[in-house]
């Protein structure tokens, strides 16, 4: 026995809980003008952007300006390749002049630092990589060589420095 469709069914084994859903008519999506894409289209479209956006170059930040790893160690870094060293014994500055080079195309990012004025490092190259980790902080690990095969390939605990912004 069926009442009224705008009533409870009586069937014990399907109780009709919400009476409109018996008088609803199926409806198709409705898609506005903007919308008229097709889903596999649309999702297809999604991923290649996502592809192209992974695949451009990273961010190539530059180290510019005065930096310090707060154990008395400071660099500073001129936009124009050259830099400066300064190692702080007391009151004083010992100041070394440098050369530099970054290739962010490398990963890790790779940077060379030569051409020291004087010093321990005078005539050699420090072989290294860079990591900006935000805009006020990056780590650096080097190794002095011949030639670039002594390169880091990963930081590490024991000989990763990390500077700050001064």
């Amino acid at each position: 026995k069926i009442q009224n469709a705008n009533t409870l069914s009586t069937f014990p084994h399907q109780p009709c809980l919400y009476p409109y859903l018996a008088t609803r008519k199926q409806r198709k999506p409705t898609y506005s003008s903007s919308m008229n894409i097709h889903p596999l289209t649309a999702t297809i479209t999604v991923l290649f952007m996502t592809f192209l956006m992974g695949c451009s170059e990273k961010n190539c930040t530059q180290p510019t300006g005065a930096w310090t790893n707060r154990e008395g160690q400071s660099l500073v870094f001129n936009p124009e390749g050259k830099g400066l060293w300064l190692t702080r014994f007391g009151f004083t500055y010992d100041t070394v002049t440098f050369s530099y080079l970054i290739d962010c195309k490398k990963d890790p990012t790779t940077i060379d630092l030569k051409d020291f004025n004087e010093g321990t490092q005078m005539g050699q190259t420090l072989y290294g990589i860079i990591e900006m980790g935000t805009d006020s902080s990056f780590r650096i690990r080097y190794e002095s060589g011949a030639d670039p095969s002594v390169r880091p390939v990963a930081f590490d605990s024991d000989q990763t420095v990390k500077f700050f912004r001064k």
